[in-house]
This record gives C-alpha cells, sequence and structure tokens, in this order.
C-alpha cells in the first residue's frame, strides 16, 4: 500500500530547516549591514532574531507528541501541542515588537513572517497520516488523466474544460519525476501563501508609503486566511495570478495625476464626494516606453492562464479591473473589453458544450437570494453543536475584519488619504452574489478576494498618516508603547481565533490511512467500468485512472433514502444501475462529515450498512478500522 511517511520525517526535516534558516538569515542581515556601511546590531535585534529559532525549536520538538486521536469536533487545536500554539505567540510578539523599532528590520520581519507561514499551514501536512482534503484527491485525478493520456475529456467533468492548472501540474510531476500529485500536494498552503506575499507588498506599496502598516497588513492576512482556498486548486493558484495583474496595474498603470479639485468651506455633500472620487492617485513608477508594452503582455498572457484554469476567478479579475479603469485609476481603457473577450471566446467555443449539456449549473444566474447561503437567508445551521459554534465565530470573524476595515479607512479619510482605490478592489467583487451561488461557496471566494484590501485598511487602525509620520522625528515616532501593545493583543487574538475559524472542521478534512488504504484496495480489485458509490460524500476516491470508473454518492442520488434508510430504495437502485460490477464505499470520515455537517446521528453510516447486509444483496469484500466496502451482488 502507497503511503506517504511525512511524520517519519519531520523532526530531522524540522531541524535540519532550523539550520538553514538561521544560516540564510545571518547571511541576508549581514550584507544588509555591508550594504549599510556595517552596522552592528543591537541586543535587541539579535534576540528579536533568536525568538523566531526558539518558536521553529519547540514547534519542531512537538510535532511527533501530537496524536490525531485527540482531535475531537473543535478541530486540529483539541490536539495540538501547547508548546506549538506558544511558538507562534512568541512569534507573534516578536513581529509586532519588530514593527515598532526605530528602524524598520524589513529581513527580520520577512523572516518572522515566513516563520508563521510555516507554522500555521505545514502543522496538518506534517501530522496527519495522508494529504488532507479529499478535493485534493479527485484533482490527482485530473492531473493523472492529462498525465496518462496527454489530453482532456471535455465531456467527462467540468473541470476538464478550464484545465490550466492540472495541465501545468501534470506537467510539472512529470519533470519532477513523480507518479502523482500526492507526494507534494499536502505543502500547497505553505508555497501559496509564500508567492501571495510577493504582489500583495507591490500592491501595498502601491497605496502606502508606510513600512510598518505594509508589513502589518500581510500579517492580518495570514491571519485571517481562514477559507481554506489555498490547498492545491485551480482557485487558490489563479489567486495569486489575480493580485499579480493588480499589482502590474498599480504599480505601472495608474492614471497620470490631475491637479485635484479645491473646493470651498460651503461645498455640499455630494461635491465633496465626487471630489473625492476623482482624487488622483501617486504616480506610477517610472519605466520605458517599450518596457511598458512588455508587461501589458505579461498581464494579458497572464489572465488568458486564468480564464484557461477557473470559471470562477475570470470575473473577479474583470470586475476589479473595469472598476480601476471606469474610475480612471488605471490604463488602457480596452483592457476590460479585452478580457470580455477573452471571456466569451473560452466559455462559449470551448466550455460552452459541456454547459449547454449541464444547464442547471446557470441556472441561479440573477436570483440574488437564492445565491446567498442559506444560513444567512434562513438565520439555521446544519450540523452538530460543534460545528455552529465554528461556523458562528467565521462569521464573526468575517464581519469583524470588515468592520475594523470600515473603521480604518474612516481613519484613513480624516487623516487626508484618497483611497479609492483599494476601496474599489475591497467591493469589486460583491456584484457576483447576483450572477451563481458556486454551490453556496460565493460569500466565502468574495470574501478572499476582499481579504487583502480590507487587511489593508484594518491595519491602518494602529498607523497615522504615513506623510506625517514621515515629518516626526525618528525617536518620537518609535515612543508609542501603546502602539506596539495594541498590534501585538490585536494580533494574538485574531491567532487564537484563526486555528477555529481554519482547522475547526478538520475532523471532515482528515484522511487516515486505513481510509487511503482502503481505496487502494478497492482500485486494485474493481476491473474497468466499475460502479463505485461514496456512502457520504468526499471520500478520496477519484485519484488515478479517472476515465476507468464511474463514481457516484448515494447521498446525491437518494438523499432521503440514506437520510431516513430506505433499504429497499437502495437495493432497487442497484439492481437498476446496469453495472455489472458495484461496491459502495463506507469511511469514519464520511460519517464525520454526515454527522458534522449534516447532522446526521453518529451511527447513521453504520446502520445503513447492516440493513444492506441483511438483505444478502451486498457481500463485505473489505473491512479496517476506518472504512468497509461492499460489493452488490444481486
Amino acid at each position: 500500500m502507497r503511503k506517504f511517511p511525512f511524520s517519519q520525517q519531520l523532526n530531522r526535516a524540522a531541524r535540519s530547516l532550523i539550520g538553514t534558516v538561521k544560516a540564510g538569515i545571518d547571511t541576508v542581515m549581514d550584507a544588509a549591514g555591508a550594504l549599510r556601511g556595517f552596522k552592528r546590531p543591537v541586543v535587541a535585534d539579535i534576540l528579536l532574531l533568536l525568538l523566531p529559532l526558539l518558536a521553529l525549536f519547540l514547534w519542531s520538538i512537538s510535532l511527533q507528541t501530537v496524536t490525531l486521536n485527540d482531535m475531537n469536533d473543535l478541530g486540529l487545536i483539541s490536539a495540538l501541542s501547547p508548546r506549538i500554539i506558544a511558538g507562534l505567540a512568541i512569534l507573534v510578539v516578536s513581529f509586532a515588537v519588530t514593527l515598532q523599532r526605530q528602524e524598520v528590520r524589513v529581513s527580520l520581519l520577512a523572516f518572522q513572517l515566513i516563520c508563521i507561514i510555516l507554522i500555521l499551514y505545514a502543522t496538518p501536512n506534517l501530522i496527519e497520516q495522508a494529504p488532507r482534503f479529499a478535493p485534493v484527491y479527485r484533482h490527482a485525478g485530473y492531473t493523472d488523466y492529462i498525465m496518462q493520456n496527454g489530453t482532456v475529456a471535455a465531456s467527462l467533468d467540468i473541470y476538464f474544460n478550464w484545465p490550466g492548472f492540472f495541465a501545468l501540474s501534470a506537467l510539472f510531476t512529470k519533470a519532477a519525476g513523480y507518479s502523482t500529485i500526492l507526494t507534494y500536494a499536502g505543502w500547497a498552503p505553505v508555497f501559496f501563501n509564500l508567492i501571495y506575499l510577493g504582489p500583495m507588498y507591490v500592491i501595498f506599496t502601491s497605496i502606502t508609503t508606510n513600512k510598518r502598516l505594509v508589513w502589518l497588513s500581510l500579517l492580518f492576512f495570514q491571519l485571517t486566511n481562514w477559507v481554506g482556498q489555498d490547498y492545491f486548486s485551480p482557485q487558490g493558484f489563479n489567486f495569486f495570478l489575480y493580485l499579480v495583474i493588480i499589482a502590474i496595474l498599480l504599480k505601472w498603470f495608474r492614471m497620470p495625476p490631475k491637479k485635484q479639485v479645491q473646493l470651498g468651506k460651503d461645498a455640499s455633500l455630494v461635491q465633496k464626494f465626487f471630489a473625492w472620487l476623482k482624487a488622483p492617485d501617486t504616480q506610477s513608477a517610472y519605466i520605458g516606453h517599450w518596457q511598458r508594452r512588455g508587461l501589458l503582455c505579461c498581464l494579458i498572457l497572464v489572465f488568458g492562464l486564468i480564464v484557461f484554469s477557473h470559471p470562477l476567478t475570470p470575473f473577479f479579475t474583470l470586475l476589479s479591473v473595469s472598476a480601476l479603469v471606469v474610475f480612471r485609476r488605471c490604463y488602457p481603457f480596452w483592457l476590460p473589453i479585452l478580457m470580455v473577450a477573452m471571456m466569451a471566446f473560452w466559455d462559449i467555443v470551448v466550455a460552452g458544450p459541456y454547459l449547454s449539456q449541464h444547464y442547471n449549473l446557470l441556472a441561479s444566474i440573477g436570483n440574488l437570494f437564492d445565491n446567498l447561503p442559506t444560513t444567512i437567508t434562513s438565520g439555521k445551521l446544519s450540523g452538530d453543536l460543534l460545528y455552529h459554534i465554528i461556523a458562528t465565530i467565521r462569521l464573526s470573524m468575517a464581519v469583524l475584519l470588515w468592520l475594523l476595515a470600515f473603521l480604518g479607512g474612516l481613519r484613513r479619510l480624516r487623516q487626508g488619504n484618497r483611497d479609492i482605490t483599494p476601496i474599489l478592489l475591497a467591493l469589486a467583487g460583491f456584484p457576483l452574489l447576483a450572477a451563481q451561488s458556486y454551490g453556496g461557496e460565493l460569500l466565502m471566494r468574495i470574501y478572499l478576494f476582499a481579504e487583502p484590501f480590507m487587511c489593508f485598511f484594518a491595519a491602518s487602525l494602529f498607523f497615522d498618516n504615513s506623510a506625517a509620520i514621515a515629518r516626526k522625528p525618528t525617536r518620537a515616532r518609535a515612543a508609542f508603547p501603546w502602539r506596539t501593545a495594541t498590534i501585538t493583543v490585536s494580533s494574538l487574538i485574531l491567532l487564537s481565533v484563526f486555528f477555529f475559524t481554519r482547522y475547526g472542521d478538520e475532523r471532515v478534512n482528515y484522511v487516515s490511512y486505513d481510509e487511503w488504504n482502503a481505496v487502494q484496495y478497492l482500485y486494485q480489485i474493481a476491473p474497468a467500468k466499475t460502479y463505485i458509490v461514496e456512502a457520504w460524500s468526499d471520500a478520496p476516491i477519484p485519484f488515478e485512472n479517472y476515465a476507468k470508473y464511474t463514481i457516484d454518492t448515494l447521498t446525491y442520488d437518494l438523499p432521503e433514502a440514506v437520510i431516513h434508510p430506505n433499504i429497499d430504495e437502495i437495493v432497487q437502485f442497484f439492481e437498476n444501475d446496469g453495472y455489472r460490477n458495484s461496491y459502495i464505499f463506507f469511511s469514519q470520515e464520511e460519517q464525520v462529515q454526515a454527522t458534522s455537517y449534516g447532522g446526521m446521528p453518529s451511527d447513521t453510516l453504520q446502520r445503513l450498512e447492516t440493513g444492506l447486509l441483511r438483505t444478502g444483496k451486498f457481500k463485505l469484500i473489505y473491512r479496517n478500522s476506518d472504512a468497509q466496502i461492499l460489493q452488490f451482488i444481486g
């Protein structure tokens, strides 16, 4: 059986990582010191470098002591060692203190933030038995199909109509000598959150010259990024491409500033609003004519990759770019028109045949009320009590971030800043609520695309106008211990909430070795054209040979027969399916999802399995502590 022995390597890898990172940061700081005239580091700088190393050490020695048997419905935090949490707290405190040093230590802030990302997003991959999150296995199946066949089957699955990410994954997997993405897919959250830093840094520095505000915004993004779309997925990759496009436009394609209209004291509120709306941004960074053309070509190619890779991200990109162009923040004016043409060509010519045969995917267009999550429209949450708590914390976290962003925006307005550009980008995605429900996930996707700019405004609560700061003496600027304390406390609160918002449903996302081994056994015995049915949903089944089997979910076809067990109806369903070989897959993780998300009793699938075996129409062919496989024998 194929396994992923991350836990056997983590202690050696983590300690090696500490030594490598320490050597690297020493080299960087030495080089930086040489460029500045070789300033000797003060005691505080050495301490602020040692604290992250201490945090990494606490993290590395704690990983092997974590046992997932202790995890309950509160998620990963119920199983984590207190030393891991203490290490993260040390990192956050050291980051806040470094942020308020008299001189901004960019290399030290970057090192601390990288350490935070590493612990936040690598921990599940190092302590869990197999790559987490069932959709990763489906994405492995897409990639495997392309690797085996060198092409896609547009009629087989919707994602084969937007195959860019999977084609690149297949190319990389083959070039790296791997047979499946599952070898490395668990590291995707770390990788994506690291590469997000680059374009977000460019975006924030295009909005403000206050480097402290920039770095705090980057930290806030990591501590509020709970939506979990940074797993090995097209949307995780395409969010990076979206940030790259926005960064290019804000850095090099801003409209030239015009003379600002001066209003008298008697100006009306409407006049003040339009004056604010027309207030110019800062001048774009200067580049040559051919360089500008080259950047524009790169931007168009990046958008082409987005259109080629994901059905939803092009719409977010189009709305954001259109808002910037319409309100004369960026140019060229024809860019949104070209984007519409590219999207129309792909969606009509390439994906059109599939969409025409699956009209239900477009049925919710224009229905705003139905596109909102039912938990908001009805005020009722499904699932068990602990999941209700997690869902409530997530909703509260989103509302809190947006409230802090609103207050931060008001503060910047009072300081004389004209932040129409980040406001447009923060709000650009909300019109999509009237377009499509996207499986009930659209509001979460809107939160993700608005999050960088909401974090910027939230971080603005802690800093004054950058121009005003620049006029103050250095010592006076750093003499605000209350600000350091406030940033520290706020960051620690966000960190504590992060464990619940990000990993509160980790029992649902967890994939055990026993479940994984059961899936591999099923693939070994099932002949081609077999009908494989999940008892509930999101079992890690279609990880390879995607077109070899027909894979279905019993709760999608016969929801009432599963929720209110109707054994006869299920037997009749299999008798009429027309397949010579049919199997039902049961696992403990499916039952956890049924209980946590569906509010079902904890023995729902066990009773269903027992009822099916009593009919004599099914035979138990495989069982371990976490999974069972039933074969329909008619």
